[in-house]
């Protein structure tokens, strides 16, 4: 993909999601970090659904790169990002669970068990998915804690707590 330097800031947030679409991380690791200087001159009241989203797709990239430390900024500033959204159902933005997610993912790759367990403690238990349950679950059984174990084992709906 060809990119113009004289491009556009949509021009460029275009090429942007294409390339992160397109799993080609590198490139758009390189976009994403000339985008992200970008936005950062930017208001970000001005610019808060395309910041979010596009913290989001640059720590994607991060993450497939297996730069877990670094996406685990990126994945923050997002999520920091989306409290400032109005309306964070806009397209491309992705949701506060997803972003907590993938916090929690990057803190397991890191070896950072306690951490990992606080990112998805914090949210709140009704709007946990089952997934989020289940790791809860996992993890508190790795720190030996059977008693929370069992209490989020509960949580999950009956069809996905006898599966496994």
């Amino acid at each position: 993909v060809k990119i113009s330097a004289m491009a556009g800031s949509e021009d460029m947030l275009q090429q942007f999601f294409y390339l992160s679409q397109q799993e080609l991380h590198q490139s758009a690791a390189i976009l994403g970090s000339l985008m992200l200087a970008n936005l950062d001159s930017l208001g970000l009241e001005q610019q808060s659904c395309r910041r979010a989203s596009v913290l989001w797709c640059y720590a994607e990239g991060l993450f497939e790169g297996m730069q877990y430390q670094r996406a685990l900024h990126y994945y923050k500033d997002c999520l920091n990002s989306l409290q400032h959204l109005q309306d964070p159902t806009d397209e491309g933005v992705p949701s506060a669970e997803d972003v907590k997610w993938k916090v929690y993912k990057c803190h397991l790759k890191l070896s950072q068990e306690q951490e990992a367990l606080e990112m998805l403690a914090s949210t709140p238990v009704l709007q946990r998915s089952p997934k989020v349950s289940s790791a809860l679950a996992r993890l508190y059984l790795t720190f030996k804690n059977d008693k929370l174990a069992t209490t989020k084992k509960r949580e999950l709906p009956s069809y996905v707590a006898n599966s496994g």
